[in-house]
This record gives structure tokens, sequence and C-alpha cells, in this order.
């Protein structure tokens, strides 16, 4: 049985929904390697970093919140984020990602549908494709952060297509993602925490090849450690 947690990282151009697909025994060396590296951070900021704190990729790289006392420059924040993004490069997982268009989404169809039920179709369509492909199954786990309504629509969504099956030019009928979809505490769960930082850096290094931000190196870098995990990664264009 596998664990699928997912991710969503969006602005004006593009909106991306993305999976980590991990076993038991993979998931917790993620969760012990991911406190050794926060248990570091605490011995070296005692007064500012928390070994409980919640891993979040934004305020790492942007170097806000508590992270903005903590280091100078971005050289060490960049540093941070490859100690985590190497623990999931030395892991047995799986990343698959779907993107969306949202200008020409919103340039084609004078009522769009809602970029979050585009993506978590394509999605868990793929998802459920290559978990087949090796006769596995999957629980979903998502962050709770959304609100009771987002959280119900997900769960009715993902209902729909077990039941129906997805649409669209490979519809296919969901059959590897078992019960319902699961929402738990970022802050208590290093396997969402982890796909945070999946999601932000793949959104960022689209930000980047669409040159809305100064190309970065170390970005560059620090998704090369995650790609070789990557088996599906997709930008609808409508």
């Amino acid at each position: 049985m596998k664990a699928t947690f997912i991710d969503e990282a969006f602005s004006k151009g593009h909106f991306f929904m993305s999976a980590l697909v991990i076993d038991g025994s993979e998931l917790a060396k993620l969760e012990k390697s991911f406190e050794a590296i926060m248990l570091q951070l605490e011995e070296q900021f005692p007064n500012l970093i928390s070994s409980s704190m919640e891993l979040h990729a934004g305020e790492i790289f942007n170097g806000k919140g508590p992270w903005r006392k903590a280091f100078i420059g971005n050289r060490q924040r960049y540093e941070v984020l490859n100690h985590f993004a190497q623990v999931l490069n030395n892991l047995k997982i799986s990343i698959i990602i779907h993107g969306l268009d949202l200008k020409q989404h919103l340039q084609r169809y004078s009522l769009p549908t809602d970029p979050r039920y585009l993506s978590f179709r394509f999605l868990v369509e793929k998802l459920d494709f290559n978990l087949a492909k090796y006769s596995e199954y999957s629980i979903l786990i998502c962050d709770s952060g959304s609100s009771n309504q987002e959280m119900r629509f997900i769960r009715n969504l993902l209902a729909e297509i077990q039941q129906v099956g997805t649409d669209g030019l490979y519809p296919r009928k969901i059959t590897q993602i078992v019960d319902t979809v699961h929402f738990g505490d970022s802050k208590q769960s290093r396997g969402i925490q982890a796909i945070d930082l999946i999601s932000f850096l793949r959104h960022r290094m689209e930000l980047q090849r669409a040159t809305l931000v100064r190309r970065d190196s170390a970005l560059e870098q620090l998704w090369q450690l995650l790609e070789p995990k990557v088996v599906y990664d997709r930008i609808w264009i409508p």
C-alpha cells in the first residue's frame, strides 16, 4: 500500500497540482531524515528555529517568518532546501505533476472550469494509471488547510471518478485509489511538507522558464535533485 501526498501551487499564469507517492518504509525514512535536519537547525539557531516547526519551502526560499532572522542572504536558505531535496533524492518515491495554463484556459472558455477540479481529475487519472502498472494501491492525503467546503468538494470529486470514471481523451475509471481523501495538518505531517517543497520548486521553475522571475541557477540545481523522481510532468494548454 502506498501513501500519496497531494499539494498545489499557482500564480496568475499557471496552476500546478503535484503528487508524492511513497510506501510506509520510505515514509518512515523521510520523517526521520527531515527531523534530523530540523534538530540540526534548532541547535544552530536555538532562539529562532524549533525542530517541531513546519517546513514551508516558500518561507525558507523567500526568507520569511522565522527564517528571515536565521539566515543572512540566499546561500544559507538554499543550503537548507538542498538538504531536504537530497533526502527526497535518496528515497524510493515517484512524483506526478499536472499543470494548467490559466491564461489559455480563461481565453478559450467563457465559463472556465475550476482549475482545482480539472487538475485533480487529471492528476488522479495519471496516478491511478501508474499504480495499476505495478498492481499497487494508495490512499490520498492532502493538507487540511482548505475550507470545509473545499474538502467536501475534493472528496466528492474522488467518489465521482471512482464510480463513473474520468472524462477527456483518455477516460479512466479509478480503481487503485482506496477509501476517501484524507486531510492532515501540515504542521504535523512531514509528508505534506515534502510535497509542499516539490510543488513550490516546480512552480518556481515554471516562473523562471517563462522569464517572469530572474534566472536562478541554485533553484535549477535544487530541481535537478527531484527531477529523476518525476514520472509524469505535463502542462495542459487548452
